[in-house]
């Protein structure tokens, strides 16, 4: 059945927003304006270090860490940035989450819901057989309840600007949107890479409660 021409008088509702439903252990830093991002990063570092008055490089360079995380994640022209604060037997388990809106042109050959964009995508990132996958590479299609979801696991040495590059799980979800209009890219990554089960089961969780929100549900 083909919903573009079975329900030609009555096309979908175009999709203009996701929502998220992220654990309380988790802060969303607002991109846009500059200033809201700052005063965010600025609360957050306020709230690690409190009761910290003893380490000011740290916190500074902590400051500007998340800034230039923020900074490029704006850049990006990414719509949310959120971070873990999550905290085990007083161990931090940090993770990020970047979440992008891709418009892509609709074909008009193509079914709404056949998954079309999302088996090209995973036919572009699917390595070669000749070429090097990264460590522990991952390449599946799911089902998620917001439809269909193509995720891409792998490992890399994760580059902070003035620190030592460290090992980074990295997790990539990609849902299609349900008027056909494009993507939406859900980009997680942690150094807890012995957590690696764990942390994927957390993001798997995550991916699973996205909501399409609607033109009408926006105004």
């Amino acid at each position: 059945m083909n919903p573009r021409s079975v329900d030609s008088d009555t096309p979908p509702a175009a999709v203009v927003d996701v929502r998220v439903v992220l654990p309380d252990h988790w802060w969303v830093v607002p991109l846009q304006p500059q200033r809201a991002r700052e005063r965010s990063v600025d609360r957050l570092v306020e709230r690690q270090f409190a009761g910290v008055d003893d380490q000011p490089l740290l916190r500074a360079d902590t400051r500007r860490q998340l800034l230039s995380q923020a900074d490029k994640a704006a850049d990006s022209e990414a719509r949310l940035m959120a971070l873990s604060l999550l905290q085990i037997a007083d161990i931090p388990v940090p993770a990020s989450l970047v979440v992008h809106w891709i418009d892509v042109p609709p074909d008009p050959q193509s079914t709404l819901g056949d998954g079309a964009l999302l088996l090209a995508l995973r036919a572009e990132l699917e390595p070669t057989p000749d070429a090097t996958r990264e460590p522990a590479f991952a390449l599946d299609l799911a089902q998620l309840s917001a439809g269909k979801v193509l995720r891409r696991v792998y490992e890399r040495d994760a580059e902070l600007e003035g620190a030592e590059p460290t090992p980074s799980l990295v997790a990539d979800y990609w849902l299609e949107r349900p008027d056909g209009a494009g993507l939406v890219q859900l980009a997680f990554a942690t150094p807890m890479v012995p957590l690696r089960e764990p942390m994927l089961q957390l993001f798997d969780a995550i991916a699973s409660a996205l909501r399409w929100v609607t033109d009408e549900e926006s105004r």
